[in-house]
């Protein structure tokens, strides 16, 4: 499900999703509701082109999950910054 809703100048869109591979970074970082993050194009990863990580303090702690990072990349590429606060914690 995604909204889509603008602040001022910004466009944001809001995805329900979860951060992937948390449990490779759970000793490192720890979710808290309303944290942003930023959400960057991994481009040396080579078993997926359009991997995205999702890094707090330039620290990789997941990524965007599969199925959305194929579409989301194609505006990653553009030179701008991105980012995605967490609405939940489980």
């Amino acid at each position: 499900m995604a909204n889509q809703i603008v602040h001022g100048d910004l466009d944001v869109l809001e995805i329900v999703s979860f951060v992937r591979g948390y449990h490779a970074y759970m000793e490192i970082w720890s979710p808290v509701r309303d944290e942003v993050l930023l959400v960057k194009r991994e481009t040396t990863n080579h078993k997926d082109d359009n991997a995205l990580a999702v890094m707090k303090e330039s620290v990789v702690v997941g990524h965007v999950p599969h199925n959305l990072a194929s579409s989301m990349s194609h505006f990653l590429r553009r030179d701008t910054k991105h980012s995605l606060r967490l609405l939940e914690t489980r």
